[in-house]
């Protein structure tokens, strides 16, 4: 029996109440033995909405259909050893490996979707956005289902992969500026081009620092020697300093020297750091500020910014993180790097997009843990996750707090 969620979200009935207010979970981890079964109960998608007077709550089950489309994913995914399997001509960047040996697993969504009566799916748009209807199994009797035409599931990864947003077959990014955005493009020319010049002076402060210890070599004395003879000579009374002989006084300035041209080395390194940290925090602030539009269950726009800070000032107890960019007394606060890039939102996201009606969901981590095959750790023994924040491959988890500020304001069709 398919335990199904309405075309409507679930709604909390005593929201208004202090008391009844739930801590958004911070990953609700599920055993493998709970994968197996029906979870309805225990996984769910969704939060607060900010727009609802008085308060409410909006959420998604994981139920059976959910599921049943997520193991068929899993068991696509180990079939075709690939992520673009729905192109005949595979692009070796999308390998399984980059799930294992290439770098990290990621977080993985489906969600099952109803067609309006009336409305028609584009071949393109339906073979790419669909699983296989038998794999759901078939579809569910209740007339809020029935109401709403054939299902179809969208599928997700949080994030990007190998670098890139777009994989056929999968939903897109919420994000309307990405790496392949002209102003994104042009921003990041600049940084890097600070990068460059930032190497390029550390090349020539190694050289200073490899000329000053040369010197000091030469002339047979460490610098701490030669700093404590300066010292005695200075503790002298001007008339008995004896002046350096010629020699010695080549041999300082040639020590000297090097420490003189090192301080402008440094002064020019600190101005580009400055420069560089300011051009980041200015093309992080227009993404979150411009790039991040979207649209609830009613059709209604979304910025995804403003409702995260909404929620933020709303419900202060849950302390859900924010990024604070500059300094001053007015910084820019924006939501933490990632945020509005998971699974769960790039789903809901083409769903309105596409004109569908969510009806389940459900998220799975699938590949290697956080951390053990990145580009930064190869060669070099992976730590073991904390509880905490492990992921642990093929395993159900739920909305984050920070995925949960979000996802609420956008199931509400109010």
């Amino acid at each position: 029996m398919l335990v199904g969620g309405p075309c409507v979200a679930a709604r909390t009935a005593q929201a208004t109440s202090p008391a009844h207010r739930l801590q958004a979970p911070c990953c609700t981890l599920l055993s493998s033995e709970v994968t197996r079964q029906d979870t309805s109960s225990q996984l769910r998608y969704g939060g607060w909405c900010t727009r609802c007077t008085p308060l409410q709550q909006h959420w998604l089950q994981a139920d059976g259909r959910a599921r049943r489309a997520a193991e068929a994913l899993m068991q696509q995914l180990e079939q075709h050893q690939r992520l673009d399997f729905a192109t005949a001509h595979a692009d070796p960047r999308f390998h399984i490996d980059c799930l294992f040996t290439r770098g990290p697993g990621r977080m993985f969504g489906v969600l099952v979707c109803a067609v309006p009566p009336g409305m028609h799916m584009p071949a393109q748009t339906h073979g790419d956005a669909a699983l296989s209807k038998a794999a759901m199994g078939a579809p569910t009797t209740s007339h809020a289902d029935a109401s709403c035409g054939e299902l179809v599931v969208l599928k997700a990864f949080s994030g990007q992969m190998e670098e890139e947003w777009h994989v056929p077959g999968w939903v897109g990014p919420v994000a309307s500026i990405t790496n392949s955005s002209a102003v994104y493009v042009r921003m990041r020319r600049l940084i890097e081009a600070h990068s460059s010049r930032l190497h390029a002076l550390g090349s020539s402060d190694v050289q200073l620092r490899h000329a000053q210890k040369g010197a000091q070599l030469q002339d047979g004395r460490t610098m701490a020697s030669y700093q404590q003879e300066r010292q005695n000579s200075l503790a002298m009374p001007p008339a008995q300093r004896a002046s350096p002989p010629p020699q010695q006084q080549r041999q300082q300035q040639r020590q000297e020297r090097p420490r003189q041209q090192h301080a402008p080395v440094q002064h020019a390194s600190s101005i580009l750091r400055r420069r560089r940290r300011a051009l980041s925090h200015a093309l992080l602030r227009h993404i979150q500020t411009n790039g991040y539009s979207t649209m609830d269950a009613a059709g209604r726009p979304l910025d995804v910014l403003q409702v995260y800070m909404s929620y933020r000032q709303q419900h202060p107890e849950e302390q859900v993180p924010v990024t604070r960019l500059g300094s001053g007394p007015d910084p820019f606060l924006g939501f933490p790097a990632g945020t509005g890039d998971c699974a769960a939102l790039k789903l809901l996201h083409a769903a309105a997009s596409l004109g569908l009606h969510p009806l389940s969901l459900a998220e799975f981590w699938f590949g290697s843990a956080p951390g053990t095959a990145t580009k930064a750790k190869a060669g070099q023994p992976a730590l073991p996750p904390s509880a905490a924040d492990s992921r642990v491959h093929k395993r159900y988890y739920g909305c984050c707090a920070k995925c949960s500020a979000i996802l609420g304001s956008m199931l509400c069709d109010c």
